[in-house]
């Protein structure tokens, strides 16, 4: 029996699609799993698993116009018994084809996409309100023929369009090999940014955090690994790093696979997690921290409530107001607190989610066999 999950916005082997939904599923050997989005730098190669690119990437412009076109055209040969839909564009077309074709769609809704465009400041106000509304006038038509509704954020929960079948699927930590995370002793620290680089994300509050500490403690290094889709932000960045070997930049303008994020996180001595207290952000929970807390990696937390107080269940953060701090009080914090006293949290797996998703594709499918 086919499955397939698809995205416009993401590559095949995106983190959440392909490692936690796709491998998840894949792991009882019960279907064929098939992902649909961008082309990604390394090919999925898993007997149960198979890659289809639909082009790449390219968020904007006229490639992106055609993409659900393509993408239906692809379903219609594949014929799966379930769509698991990770973006809006491509719910008209999962609708079509549940229509004439038969099979249960899931929308697993990763984004409040309304609000994101609603909170860009490059473009004009009208065309945000417009493309804002269009949005949401897809997700609500495409209400009768979703199955079920599965959530990444447990804010998405209150969103108008969300029925009452939805399951939280929150972005935990899939394990992909045994880690463990060692706080190096002294001044020859590493300081890490990972995941989107923008400026909601607060990678130039990131970015100040550093020089900073780096001024007082100059063995001090940090990484910046991610990707940039804003090419302004991108390069105000370079700007600021040029000609500073104590900083590095990996991705930038190329996707990052997860498995080399990991990989620097393990090396690094501390995460800095500064996203700026927008209203689209402080109410969600960023990935990231799930993967600091699994892999063990103390980190300098924007102090907003609810982070800080999942955090300190486990003395995993010293949460700062990037806007106003003290470099040497928070030395002092570095050198003295003891972080993780008993291990990653469970919390932060993905081991649940998992069981849940099983669960709810096994009953989905049960009157399809």
């Amino acid at each position: 029996m086919r499955i397939v999950l698809a995205s416009i916005l993401k590559p095949v082997d995106d983190t959440r699609m392909y490692e936690k939904l796709a491998q998840s599923i894949a792991e009882t050997n019960k279907y064929e799993i098939n992902i649909i989005g961008f082309r990604s730098k390394v090919p999925i190669d898993e007997p149960s698993i198979k890659g289809h690119p639909l082009f790449d990437l390219r968020r904007l412009g006229l490639k992106r116009l055609f993409a659900p076109m393509r993408f239906l055209s692809k379903v219609i040969k594949l014929k799966p018994a379930l769509l698991i839909i990770c973006t809006f564009e491509l719910l008209p077309a999962a609708c079509f084809y549940k229509t004439f074709f038969g099979s249960k769609v899931i929308y697993d809704v990763q984004e409040d996409y309304k609000q994101n465009i609603l909170s860009r400041r490059a473009v004009p106000k009208w065309s945000s309100y417009l493309t804002a509304a269009i949005v949401r006038l897809v997700e609500y038509s495409a209400r009768p023929w979703v199955d079920h509704y599965v959530l990444a954020e447990k804010v998405y929960g209150s969103l108008p369009f969300i029925k009452q079948d939805h399951t939280i699927l929150e972005n935990k930590f899939k394990q992909l090999s045994p880690n463990s995370h060692l706080k190096k002793e002294g001044v020859d620290l590493t300081f890490i940014y990972t995941g989107t680089i923008a400026r909601s994300f607060g990678i130039f509050e990131a970015l100040e955090f550093f020089e900073k500490m780096h001024a007082l403690y100059p063995s001090t290094k940090l990484e910046i690994v991610g990707y940039a889709a804003d090419k302004k932000v991108l390069k105000d960045l370079k700007e600021k790093i040029f000609d500073q070997p104590h900083i590095r930049l990996v991705g930038g303008s190329q996707l990052v696979p997860h498995k080399s994020i990991i990989q620097h996180l393990s090396q690094a001595d501390f995460g800095l997690v500064s996203y700026r207290k927008e209203p689209n952000i402080t109410s969600r929970f960023p990935t990231k921290i799930f993967e600091y807390l699994a892999l063990g990696l103390p980190m300098i937390l924007q102090d907003h409530k609810p982070w800080v107080d999942y955090c300190n269940e486990d003395s995993a953060a010293i949460a700062i107001n990037y806007q106003d701090y003290n470099v040497a009080s928070i030395w002092e914090q570095i050198n003295h607190q003891k972080f993780y006293p008993q291990g990653p949290p469970k919390k932060a797996f993905w081991s649940q989610e998992s069981t849940l998703l099983i669960d709810l594709v096994d009953r989905l499918l049960a009157n399809s066999r």
